[in-house]
């Protein structure tokens, strides 16, 4: 996190790389899209690490989210989503505990 970079400003950022919109031609291509959900993850792992569980966990679930709304576009590739889930499913059962 930058030093002088808000918690709403990362917060936004993380959820970023969560939003698969169709836009960005590198988020058109599986790989894209796994790269991009996995830089997530690690930012949501970094938060998470410094102390800010609880908002990890509930970032994590808006990113579910915004997976599960993703993975309803026709073009969307279901194995990547299925995989990113998971990691995130993951992710949400470590921070919970």
């Amino acid at each position: 996190m930058m030093s002088n970079e808000s918690e709403m400003e990362l917060f936004s950022r993380i959820l970023l790389h969560f939003t698969f919109d169709g836009i960005s031609p590198a988020l058109r291509e599986p790989e894209g899209i796994a790269a991009e959900a996995r830089e997530g993850i690690t930012l949501l792992r970094a938060l998470a690490n410094r102390g800010h569980r609880e908002n990890a966990r509930d970032l994590t679930e808006q990113a579910l989210s915004q997976i599960n709304e993703a993975s309803q576009l026709p073009e969307a590739p279901a194995s990547v989503f299925a995989q990113i889930t998971n990691e995130l499913l993951e992710l949400h059962t470590e921070l919970s505990a």
